[in-house]
Order: structure tokens, then sequence, then C-alpha cells
């Protein structure tokens, strides 16, 4: 686990300030393997455990995108509607230099929505404004080549440092294909540790 704090109070803030249009459902933290490979990074590990007695593997999921998926696929969730979900995510082997702002496991509210046309531009708008509420306007568009938008903040030293990924993905899962948006309304403790370095107060739990 991360040796810096998760602060449970900006995930709680985070949450009362998405629920203004989100809905917020308890979500599977392990599904199976067609939902992680869905959107595990290249050269990230599948995070594998035997979830039952009768010896059926699934994975511990590096988002709640993916347990969001799994719940599209079996009809629990609606179109059109926005959601949200707490849980905490698992990135072994994910191939990145881990530091004060990247994790093995840290935890995250994620936002998510299905339908014919989904926008990811209405979901990271809401979390702009989240981040700009805690960290003003040092928070930046970034542009990734994929097609999909980080918010980043730009630290006093000129780095960005991702705060939240945003996009659209359109993909067959069992069968039927889907389209969905996806994104961060707040990860912890990178939230936390970018207050720091813009010398904001906040408290951990």
């Amino acid at each position: 686990m991360t040796r810096w704090p998760i602060s449970y109070q900006l995930l709680g803030e985070a949450q009362e300030h998405y629920q203004k249009k989100y809905q917020k459902i308890e979500v599977p933290w392990v599904v199976p393997a067609p939902y992680t490979e869905a959107t595990r990074p290249e050269g990230a590990s599948s995070n594998s455990v035997v979830v039952d007695g009768k010896g059926d593997v699934g994975s511990w999921v590096s988002s709640a995108e993916q347990s969001f998926l799994q719940m599209m696929v079996e009809g629990k969730l609606c179109p059109d509607v926005q959601y949200m979900a707490i849980s905490p995510c698992y990135r072994f082997g994910d191939n990145q230099n881990h530091d004060r702002y990247h994790f093995d496991e840290f935890m995250k509210l994620e936002l998510f929505e299905f339908g014919v046309a989904p926008d990811f531009h209405r979901l990271m708008g809401d979390a702009e404004i989240f981040f700009q509420s805690k960290l003003g306007d040092r928070v930046y568009l970034d542009i990734i080549g994929d097609g999909s938008i980080d918010l980043a903040y730009l630290s006093p030293d000129d780095n960005l440092i991702e705060l939240g990924s945003y996009g659209t993905r359109t993909m067959e899962l069992l069968g039927k294909s889907y389209t969905w948006a996806y994104g961060t309304g707040v990860a912890e403790p990178r939230l936390s540790q970018c207050l720091i370095q813009h010398e904001v107060p906040y408290e951990s739990a």
C-alpha cells in the first residue's frame, strides 16, 4: 500500500460535489477477465485472483470503470444515467515510475455513463470544477494522442501532474457493442499530494 496518507476527507468532498448530478452506487472490486482486459494498459499485469471456491478467476479492478462495465453488460445500469463509485484501484506492473503521485494501490472516485452517444466532456467539465475549487487556476487540459484528455495540475516547478483521465470508448463485450464515457472524479492520495505542493492544508485519515 502507498506510504502516502489517503485523504478520505477529499474523497467525501468529491462525493458531495458530484452527487448533485451523479448516482452513487456500490460496485464490485473483483471482476471477470473480459472487463479488466478491456481497459488494461499495455504492459500492466492482470492482478488475477481466485474469487470463489469453484476456482473461477477474476481480477482486482484497476479502476471502477471495469466494475461499471460488468454491471453494464449484466443489465444493472441504465443508459444515459451518470454514475459514480468509489473503489480501490490496483495497478501492479504498470511499467511506470512510482512516486508521490503514482501508486500500485490507491482510492478513486470514478465517473461513468453509457448509451448511444455519451459525452466525456460533460464528465470532465464537472471534474474540472471540483479540481479548480482546490487548486485554482493551476488546473490545465492535457490532450493525449489517443483522443482522451487529462486534467492536470501545473506544479510550482512547472511540471504537469495528471489529476485524471477522460475519454469515450466503443468496444464489443461478450458479443455486443457498447459505447461509454469515463473519467476520474478524484484520485487519492494524488490530489492531496498536489495540495501539499500547492501549499494548501488538508486532513488525512
